[in-house]
C-alpha cells in the first residue's frame, strides 16, 4: 500500500494522459474498477480489495515493476487485446533505449520517459543501462478485459 500511495499521483497523471489519447479505453478501465469496487465480495480478500482501490490511482488494472534489468524483446501476453498500456522508466542511468521493431524505431529511454503502446501486439524491449533504472508498467489485464472495445 505504501508503494501505491507513493505512486498514486504518477498513476493518476498517466491515467489522465490515457483519457486524452484514448478516452474510450480510459472510461472502460474506470468502469472495470467501479465494478470491482461494487462487488468486492467476488474476490478472496474483499477488505484488501477495498483498501487497495482507495490508493489505486489509475484506470489500468495491473502493475508490474522491473528493476535494473535488460528486458529482451517480448509481448505482454497477459495484457488485453487492442489496449494501450504504459511503460515508464525512472532512475539515475545513462543510455536507456526502448525498441519497437515492428515500427523500425528505437527511442531514447531517459528517466521519466513514458511510452503508451499495445504491449500485447507489439514486441518491445528496454536496453540494459549503466546506473539504477526502474520500469513502471501499467497494463490492462486480460482478467478484466472481456468487454474492451
Amino acid at each position: 500500500h505504501q508503494f501505491l500511495s507513493d505512486t498514486q499521483e504518477l498513476s493518476a497523471l498517466l491515467g489522465g494522459i490515457l483519457s486524452i489519447i484514448h478516452p474510450e479505453l480510459y472510461h472502460q478501465g474506470m468502469k472495470v474498477l467501479r465494478s470491482i469496487y461494487d462487488a468486492p465480495d467476488d474476490f478472496r480478500n474483499p477488505d484488501l480489495i477495498i483498501d487497495t482501490l482507495w490508493v489505486w490511482g489509475s484506470p489500468f488494472t495491473a502493475m508490474s515493476l522491473i528493476s535494473n534489468r535488460h528486458t529482451p524483446l517480448h509481448r505482454d501476453l497477459l495484457g488485453a487485446l487492442n489496449s494501450f498500456d504504459v511503460v515508464m522508466s525512472w532512475g539515475e542511468y545513462d543510455n536507456g533505449r526502448f525498441d519497437i521493431p515492428a515500427t523500425g524505431m528505437t527511442f531514447r529511454y531517459d528517466s521519466g520517459t513514458a511510452i503508451f503502446l499495445d504491449t500485447r501486439t507489439f514486441k518491445h524491449g528496454a536496453s540494459a543501462v549503466v546506473g539504477e533504472k526502474v520500469l513502471f508498467c501499467l497494463i490492462f489485464s486480460t482478467a478484466h478485459a472481456q468487454t474492451w472495445p
